[in-house]
């Protein structure tokens, strides 16, 4: 038999949860911060769909690398954590499940925002919560 939680407890539990995940953010920021100094311009070139340089294609530099998107992958939506980060944080549904948190900082450099979502992510596992980061290139 479960017993429900008192309002104290819920506050003490959101408590805990507002303060994991302003560490999480702090030491996503951190790595993210590292990794967006340290990043390299990318030239690339007008190819064509087989992979071949286009002849007089256009070349571009990207001055903060690749692009591309991570985020913090919550799997339980349903879960104390999970309805926390969501009503808080603007989560939104995950595929096939779960809940994505995106990493919304540094534009489009795919390398800051895997950093700071790994470091994010890898911050509240050892919180003891079930999460993991993704990412995929633009």
């Amino acid at each position: 038999m479960t017993t429900k939680m008192t309002a104290a407890e819920r506050r003490q539990r959101d408590e805990t949860f507002a303060r994991d995940w302003a560490d999480a953010m702090e030491a996503g920021s951190e790595a993210g911060d590292r990794a967006f100094d340290e990043t390299q311009p990318v030239a690339l070139v007008e190819a064509t769909v087989t992979g071949a340089v286009r002849p007089g294609g256009r070349e571009f530099t990207m001055p903060h690398g690749l692009c591309g998107f991570a985020w913090v992958h919550v799997p339980n939506a349903g879960s104390a954590f999970g309805r926390w980060v969501k009503k808080h944080h603007g989560a939104r549904t995950g595929y096939p499940s779960g809940l994505n948190w995106s990493v919304r900082q540094y534009g489009q450099c795919y390398n800051a925002k895997v950093a700071f979502a790994d470091a994010a992510a890898d911050l509240l596992r050892a919180r003891g919560y079930k999460v993991w980061s993704g990412d995929r290139l633009d």
